[in-house]
């Protein structure tokens, strides 16, 4: 029996199973994984290059678009805050996770 393989958005995916399909997942998924980070990178160019320096401070330590941009939500999106600090006040006590916004 060949590789589990499924269909994504014109992708084939092969199903890492062990391995008896490691070095075909690994060649496919090499350069799946060039293509991804290629896209973050051009992704993170973009966030920086529509930043002051001031607001890079907060992204700097980053090293994916993904983090860039959770980390200037929490910095700048005041609402998932303020909901809290109401709350705070009715006396309930929400953790974080209830509140993250959901991309």
């Amino acid at each position: 029996m060949g590789p589990v393989m499924e269909r994504m958005d014109k992708i084939v995916v092969i199903i890492l199973k062990g391995s008896e399909n490691w070095p075909v997942w690994k060649f496919r998924t090499k350069d799946e994984l060039s293509k991804w980070i290629k896209r973050d990178q051009l992704a993170q160019d973009l966030i920086v290059a529509k930043m002051d320096e001031g607001p890079i401070n907060h992204i700097l330590t980053f090293d994916t678009a993904h983090d860039m941009w959770q980390k200037s939500l929490t910095v700048y999106d005041k609402k998932s805050e303020d909901i809290r600090n109401q709350l705070k006040q009715l006396g309930e006590d929400m953790s974080d996770r209830m509140l993250s916004p959901k991309v």
